[in-house]
């Protein structure tokens, strides 16, 4: 333990005393920016960058750039995904319903040859009516 004999052999530290001020201005100047005090991984985080210089500035910079254009690419990648997935039920609902409609247009035309062969057996024996009534 340090024990001070006499008020004289006490010595002011006003770098001690400049950091102690810098950090409860940036602290109000927070409060003031916000209403709310920021929890403490934000302050740790802007007393770092009150130490940076342009450099570093920069590098911090392409650094989150990079993230933001990383986390960019997956948010597409998604959309993309989505996209494949939506087109690909689409498409599967479409063709469903295309083999139903040829089921139905295969239905359509046998019926119609049916029909037209019914009326081909049907046109002789007209011919002959129609010639016994023109006739008679």
């Amino acid at each position: 333990n340090l024990t001070v004999d006499k008020p004289d052999s006490i010595f002011p530290n006003f770098t001690l005393n400049e950091l102690i001020l810098k950090q409860k201005h940036m602290e109000a100047s927070i409060l003031n920016l916000t209403g709310q005090r920021k929890d403490v991984g934000h302050l740790e985080f802007l007393k770092l960058t009150q130490e940076l210089n342009l450099s570093d500035v920069n590098f911090a910079m392409a650094i989150l750039d990079d993230r933001r254009r990383h986390l960019e690419m997956g948010s597409v990648f998604i959309q993309n995904e989505l996209m494949v997935e939506f087109l690909e039920k689409t498409k599967n609902g479409k063709s469903q319903e295309l083999e139903r409609l040829q089921a139905q247009l295969k239905v359509i035309n046998q019926d119609l040859a049916t029909a037209h062969s019914e009326l081909s057996r049907q046109s002789p024996l007209q011919k002959v009516v129609k010639q016994e009534t023109v006739d008679g």
